[in-house]
């Protein structure tokens, strides 16, 4: 589905505004509606077409075309009669009902000119020919209504809770990007948050701190893969060829769910970065250790990466409470507990906040974050039309939503051909900005279609408060070891202190001077 436009059904074909073309051979005239090509079919042809009705003549009913491809590969051109432009809305997004209505309406518009032809004594190679037709199309109806019949339980439900379709304002002295705030425009920034979800702060940190963070990127790769060189975009391929080029061709991500080093160290506790997550949660908080991505110029022969939305958090246990967040022990081994945080996050916690620090000028068409503004605001009526849990658990061949399950946490998948993907917006951003939205927030992101790679580092956060005292100690031993390893003690700020939670530790001000771990 290009740029996130119309609706996709299961098969891959789009729902389109289109015409009916006058079925008489030789003729191929196009008409907007059924009541116009039969007219013409009388006048012109001297054919008289019996035309469907509405559903109930009593109402006022909506005349529509849509134009679908089928099972077998034909495309197919049809009316239907709705009492509203709501309803056809809601039949575009009932894939095989609306589908079985459009095969019904074609065989009505056939038969009726099968009909006709009969009426003119037309031979019996004509006639035997057409009926042959309207055969073919009684079998597609029957494998459509076989079809439909395998369609998840769970295919509509939620879509009457997905806010409006919101407009994002650009910033006006440069329309390229979404408009940005200071980190001292406070409540502006809170305003524009509560209402869209989403929020970015400008310039939060230098050109030159951006270049460091870029070098750091390039110098992993080129020291985690052999052959890979920054200056060579020919020898970017080599990423799709290791072990793990799963995760550098999917999402443009390191397989190292946590990568400590000393510019990222840097921007996980920078001043404005702090400052910008405290104007949306308050004092203290607790940030990530997390990695960066890195989206290869797809022009340039680079691998895009795929098209994805996506909720972080497992909707039902997000609401209990039953996450299991406080068994995360942060061990040795186990970086990809740092990655729990964010599937394993409670509504009673209060909201945790993903980020994204652009690294480099991020324009439309260099792929990155996508976000459903306002989605935040709807989450809780979008729950509550979900029903049970269990409904939800992906099944082999299925086109719809559905639940990632994971121990404890989970993240919710939509699927590429649900209509939500039409509310999306991509967030161009300006190299030094930093993207922050609800985790109740629809997101994703989008790939790549330019010469222009995309670089940028993830950085989240969330309240200290609810952490149990054994966890926020047993977190901030796992940081303080991974940055001895690295070598980087001596570039924690007092900031740092705070925000890798280090109050926490017993003579935590000593152990930074002798370097001594916590478990030492």
């Amino acid at each position: 589905m290009g740029c996130g436009q119309g609706y996709e059904y299961p098969d891959g074909s789009v729902t389109l505004k289109t015409m009916l073309r006058c079925p008489k051979e030789g003729c191929g005239e196009e008409f907007d509606g059924l009541q116009g090509l039969a007219l013409h079919a009388g006048q012109v042809h001297g054919l008289q077409m019996d035309c469907p009705s509405p559903p109930d003549s009593g109402k006022v009913a909506t005349q529509k075309v849509t134009r679908l491809k089928l099972p077998n590969g034909d495309f197919i051109l049809v009316c239907l009669y709705l009492e509203s432009v709501m309803e056809f809305q809601a039949f575009v997004k009932e894939d095989y009902e609306a589908a079985i209505l459009a095969a019904n309406a074609e065989y009505d518009v056939k038969k009726a000119f099968v009909q006709s032809l009969a009426r003119t004594a037309a031979s019996s190679e004509v006639l035997a020919k057409e009926h042959a037709h309207l055969n073919m199309l009684k079998r597609r109806h029957a494998e459509l209504v076989k079809a439909s019949r395998q369609v998840p339980c769970t295919l509509r439900r939620g879509w009457l809770a997905y806010p409006p379709r919101m407009d994002i304002p650009r910033d006006v002295r440069d329309p390229n990007f979404a408009v940005a705030f200071s980190v001292e425009d406070v409540e502006a920034a809170q305003s524009w948050m509560a209402k869209y979800g989403f929020v970015i702060f400008r310039d939060v940190i230098s050109e030159e701190d951006c270049r460091a963070t870029r070098n750091e990127i390039w110098s992993y790769l080129e020291s985690k893969v052999p052959g890979f060189r920054r200056d060579d975009p020919e020898t970017w391929r080599v990423l799709s060829e290791t072990n793990t080029g799963r995760y550098y061709d999917a999402y443009g991500l390191p397989p190292d769910p946590v990568i400590v080093t000393r510019q990222l160290v840097r921007n996980r506790q920078n001043c404005n970065v702090i400052r910008a997550f405290k104007n949306i949660l308050g004092d203290g908080i607790l940030v990530s250790q997390d990695r960066w991505c890195l989206y290869r110029a797809t022009q340039r022969g680079g691998v895009p990466t795929r098209n994805n939305l996506h909720l972080d958090l497992h909707p039902w246990r997000y609401l209990d409470g039953n996450t299991q967040i406080e068994d995360l022990r942060y061990e040795e081994g186990h970086d990809h507990e740092f990655s729990l945080e964010i599937p394993r996050s409670r509504a009673e916690d209060g909201p945790h906040i993903q980020g994204v620090l652009n690294l480099l000028d991020n324009l439309e068409e260099d792929g990155g974050t996508q976000l459903v503004p306002g989605f935040h605001n709807a989450f809780m009526e979008w729950k509550l039309e979900l029903g049970k849990e269990s409904e939800w658990l992906f099944k082999p061949g299925q086109h719809s939503n559905w639940l990632h399950p994971g121990n404890g946490g989970a993240s919710f998948k939509f699927h590429e051909q649900d209509p939500i993907q039409a509310l999306a917006h991509r967030i161009p951003l300006k190299q030094g900005s930093l993207l922050l939205w609800d985790q109740r927030c629809v997101h994703g992101s989008r790939p790549n279609c330019s010469s222009r790679v995309r670089m940028a580092q993830f950085i989240r956060a969330f309240r200290r408060a609810p952490l149990s005292k054994d966890r926020a100690v047993a977190r901030a031993c796992a940081i303080f070891r991974k940055l001895k390893a690295a070598q980087l003690l001596d570039e924690v700020s007092g900031s740092g202190m705070e925000v890798f939670g280090f109050h926490d530790l017993p003579d935590a001000m000593d152990m930074m001077q002798t370097g001594l771990s916590c478990l030492d």
